[in-house]
């Protein structure tokens, strides 16, 4: 049962309406997107296995920088093509547009996620230390104060950084949906008319990810032990001991982490529905509030009403 899109809906209902679509569509999602899911999971799990603790990967990596960087690079790279034609797929169950129609509205979403991302993560891990010196060297506090401001403009710089680009989780979902906008409108008409209804993407997204929170943090339950009990065993070796876990663990680690992100991509897709909802209830607010304006402006200047 598909609900309809485009009406009025709250923030429980949006959640209720992409839950609803995701189970009565199940078949047909597993079936369209199970591929670009299992891509997108194999190459996660590689990515985990780069960076979990290891002896033996940590020394063939460190006997050969060059050839660990150009894999990992080559994998981040994999990862988002894969990551494109995830959402492309997503897009094309829903609009029923050709995969490669939506391929390159996919790629302007994910790109402008990326670089998102990318500046979020830039000023978690340098934010701090570089306002920091910042204050330190202009002398405005002492050493000890300046780390603090710090931390501080960092966190302030992170909040604005997601009050600006709240809207823009309208204006993507928007653009890759709707093949009657233009791709710009992500940062004009689209940013425009979710930065309107920011109260209502806040408080839409907030329930979903604490939603998708729980449901990710069962879904890891096993990789957790799984990484613990890894992570123990590589503690002892490094000491001396010998190895306490089967010969076979790897694999039930590949295994296990395989189906993990499998999982966990799809609970991407009921994220994406969310959105989708959402979408379809903005633009019908905003239609409403279009008819709700009793008087326009003609070119003369003079009021007239609408029809």
């Amino acid at each position: 049962m598909k609900i309809e899109l485009y009406t009025n809906k709250s923030t429980s209902a949006c959640i209720k309406a992409a839950y609803t679509l995701l189970i009565s569509t199940f078949k047909t999602t597993i079936k369209r997107l199970w591929l670009p899911a299992l891509v997108n999971a194999a190459l996660l799990t590689l990515l985990f296995l780069l960076y979990i603790p290891d002896k033996t990967f940590n020394e063939v990596g460190l006997s050969h920088p060059m050839i660990t960087l150009l894999l990992i690079t080559g994998c981040y790279i994999l990862t988002v093509a894969a990551n494109i034609w995830f959402m492309a797929a997503i897009a094309s169950l829903l609009n029923g547009k050709k995969l490669n129609q939506n391929i390159l509205r996919a790629i302007v979403v994910v790109g402008v996620g990326f670089i998102i991302t990318g500046i979020g993560t830039f000023i978690i891990n340098f934010g701090s230390s570089f306002f920091g010196s910042l204050v330190s060297s202009s002398h405005i506090a002492s050493p000890e104060k300046s780390a603090a401001a710090g931390y501080i403009a960092s966190v302030i710089i992170l909040l604005l950084l997601y009050i600006f680009t709240l809207p823009l989780t309208f204006s993507s979902i928007r653009c890759q949906i709707d093949h009657r906008t233009k791709l710009t409108e992500i940062f004009r008409k689209g940013y425009r008319m979710g930065l309107r209804h920011w109260g209502f993407l806040f408080v839409t997204h907030l329930v979903a990810t604490l939603l998708t929170f729980v449901a990710c943090f069962i879904a890891f339950i096993p990789l957790l032990i799984t990484i613990l009990s890894q992570t123990i065993n590589q503690l002892g070796m490094l000491n001396g001991d010998p190895s306490g876990v089967p010969g076979y663990f790897i694999y039930l680690l590949v295994a296990t982490s395989l189906i993990t992100m499998y999982i966990l991509c799809f609970i991407g897709v009921w994220m994406f529905f969310i959105s989708y909802y959402i979408y379809g209830s903005v633009e019908v607010k905003e239609r409403a509030a279009k008819m709700a304006k009793p008087f326009a402006k003609s070119p003369d200047g003079k009021l007239k009403t609408h029809g």
